[in-house]
């Protein structure tokens, strides 16, 4: 192991020239080439003018520009396009110039080596290549340009404390090392590249105190990728924030933790586990069609998208021990999947095709109104559905409304759930036999089947507002209650109620005070209790001895007292 310092100004650092190299500051020329047992100095006495690397690369143990006694400063110029091979650390100084333009690695397999930058923005990159050494950032590093990456191959990186700057952090591999972001600040503001890359995770620690990274772009142009390998775990999960910037940038699949886009004025997609929240930017776009998991443990997750619409196929909830909280509206053209955890909302939801609980808790806050194609829950698995006050809007067919009530906590709070679709395919409502605050029937011109099944109770039954002849159809020997039942066509537009066969019979009945007074139906199989309580109206058509008698209907209108305590009943 010797010294080596530069000497005689501008010169050349290749494997020929002797010229430039002396075993003392300030030295005749004339010692060896500096191999990496040895350590390099430029300093005060070495001349100024600019060095540069070229041919092949360099190799040295340590290299510092302020001279052995750490004051000395080379005032001249670092240039060059060839690698530089370092086995120990590296010190910048303020007073020189740099303009060398390659990759600077750093190999030392083991000890601990420094970094210090003394405020120097470099156009290199930096690759951390030392299986078993640990190498230290002891203030922020600036490497402004495409060419300014920050590699890590392998061995400890420790980013310290410092606010750090560099074009892209790549770390794709599967050594052994470890990402320490200690309580550092790290800005990638390259653009038109992937900015971060951890693609091939294996064997990557990450720790410090909620790691982040911070991509501060602001222009437009290009693509900014970002990918989190899916070895990953919550604990070496990172935080990303965009903060500026009107491009496109693509998470690819992975485990992230935090995601914020606050700032963000583009177009972007996310794919992956999220352990942490997720913030959309209101000027924004998010274009993704791939799916969200949110995994977290023992922690609460907020999504808040600020009002901005997301083509996602599917957002799932699946981690036992995460409460996952949406604070304003949430609009996705897929399905919300909660198969575990908890899922607050107190935003209006509007989920396209569906709602699916299979496990865990969902509940309706603040008034918030829920819109989906469907809603299913029908297993027997623990779970916990609170309505909540709002409406739920069912925009689709076929079985509209599936719950098995086995092992279900239910609470319909004073929600109404709204039937809308106007096709003419049939609507069902699988209600569990659990009990509905409101259910209403609102399907315009539809001419389609509304058919009920369970033994359900509704303190609001509601179908008045439909313009065509229409079927409502009770389960066959099914039993519904009904605390207020408003059920009215219109002139050549009766609503029948049947059973689903037609032939078997059917029991409605009224709870609490008042009495039920419906027009304009055609009423079969019915089995209407208690008596002197429902009244058909003066329009309806009475088919309840056809094949199967029902009764309990009064084919009248009610007297003048009894229709005032009907309006004035529950609901």
């Amino acid at each position: 192991m010797a010294n080596r310092f530069w000497v005689g100004g501008t010169g050349s650092w290749n494997g020929t020239n002797l010229t430039n190299w002396s075993a003392t500051s300030g030295g005749a020329g004339g010692a060896s080439i500096p191999t990496a047992a040895d350590d390099v100095y430029f300093d005060a006495n070495s001349g100024g003018g600019t060095v540069t690397i070229n041919l092949a690369a360099r190799t040295c143990l340590n290299l510092s520009f302020r001279g052995l006694s750490g004051t000395s400063d080379f005032t001249g110029t670092f240039a060059g396009a060839s690698t530089l091979n370092i086995s120990g650390g590296l010190i910048l100084s303020a007073s020189t110039t740099y303009t060398y333009s390659s990759t600077i690695s750093f190999l030392a397999t083991s000890g601990s080596n420094n970094i210090t930058s003394n405020g120097r923005t470099l156009v290199c990159g930096f690759n951390i290549n030392g299986l078993g050494g640990t190498f230290n950032l002891t203030d922020g590093i600036s490497l402004s340009t495409a060419a300014g990456s920050l590699i890590l191959t392998a061995g400890t990186l420790n980013l310290g404390s410092s606010t750090h700057s560099m074009y892209s952090f790549n770390s794709s591999n599967s050594n052994v090392r470890t990402l320490n972001f200690g309580t550092s600040t790290v800005n990638l503001i390259g653009n038109n590249a992937t900015l971060f890359t951890t693609s091939t995770s294996t064997n990557l620690t990450v720790l410090g105190t909620d790691p982040t990274i911070n991509c501060t772009y602001s222009g437009s142009v290009g693509i900014r990728g970002i990918v989190f390998g899916t070895t990953l775990s919550q604990v070496n999960s990172i935080n990303t924030n965009i903060s500026a910037g009107s491009d496109t940038v693509n998470f690819s699949n992975g485990n992230h933790r935090s995601i914020n886009f606050t700032g963000f004025s583009g177009s972007a997609s996310v794919a992956g586990n999220i352990y942490g929240n997720f913030t959309l930017s209101p000027t924004q776009i998010y274009s993704s069609i791939s799916g969200l998991t949110f995994a977290g443990t023992s922690t609460t997750q907020t999504i808040t998208t600020n009002g901005v619409s997301m083509t996602l196929s599917i957002i799932i909830i699946n981690s036992a021990t995460t409460v996952v909280q949406n604070i304003g509206p949430l609009t996705i053209t897929g399905q919300l999947l909660l198969t575990l955890g908890t899922f607050n909302t107190n935003g209006n939801l509007n989920i396209g095709t569906q709602i699916q609980l299979t496990a865990g808790s969902f509940s309706v806050n603040n008034n918030a109104n829920v819109t989906t194609g469907l809603f299913i829950s029908n297993n027997s698995n623990p779970r916990t559905l609170n309505m909540g006050s709002g409406t739920w809007t069912i925009t689709s067919t076929g079985i509209v409304w599936n719950v098995v009530a086995t092992n279900m906590t239910f609470n319909a709070g004073t929600s109404r759930i709204l039937i809308t679709d106007t096709s003419a395919t049939t609507a069902s409502f699988n209600g569990g036999s659990l009990t509905y605050y409101t259910l209403e029937i609102a399907r315009g011109s539809s001419t389609a089947i509304n058919a009920i099944s369970g033994n359900n109770t509704f303190v609001n039954f509601i179908d008045n507002k439909s313009t065509a002849a229409h079927n409502i159809h009770f389960a066959n020997g099914s039993t519904n209650s009904f605390y207020r039942f408003n059920v009215k066509g219109s002139a050549g537009n009766l609503i029948t109620l049947n059973t689903v066969t037609g032939i078997n019979t059917y029991a409605l009945v009224k709870l609490g005070q008042g009495i039920v007074n419906c027009d304009y139906l055609n009423i079969q199989h019915s089995i209407a209790t208690p008596a002197n309580t429902w009244y058909a109206g003066a329009n309806s058509v009475n088919n309840q001895a056809v094949t199967v008698a029902g009764s309990g209907w009064n084919f009248t209108i009610p007297n003048s007292s009894q229709s005032t305590l009907g309006i004035s009943g529950v609901g």
